[in-house]
């Protein structure tokens, strides 16, 4: 190996391991940023759990009353409006309870 294959390599070498050495902070700083977001998950997931999904589920069934007489309101205008009152006061809050992942708003 002659002296300029040497001084190649080194240099090659030492741009990798400068390489290397430059992420280090940045995927530390995602690390730690990993940690406060799972907090931040764990938490909203705990409040959905708690409060929301409760409340949520209390308005599917308050939809539900609310669907008869929208219905009915609504029947002189065919199909199409009592679907619409259907997917407004019912399928849309059982989804919101059933459907979405925890802690997602």
């Amino acid at each position: 190996m002659g002296w300029t294959t040497r001084r190649s390599l080194r240099g090659l070498a030492a741009t990798l391991i400068a390489a290397l050495a430059l992420p280090a902070p940045a995927v530390a700083q995602s690390v730690d940023d990993d940690a406060s977001r799972d907090a931040s998950d764990y938490a909203a997931a705990a409040f959905d759990a708690a409060i929301v999904r409760p409340l949520a589920l209390s308005v599917v069934v308050v939809g539900a009353v609310f669907f008869v007489p929208a219905a009915i309101i609504s029947s002189p205008g065919g199909l199409t409006p009592i679907r619409e009152a259907w997917d407004q006061f019912v399928v849309a809050p059982t989804r919101f309870v059933f459907t979405r992942p925890l802690g997602q708003f």
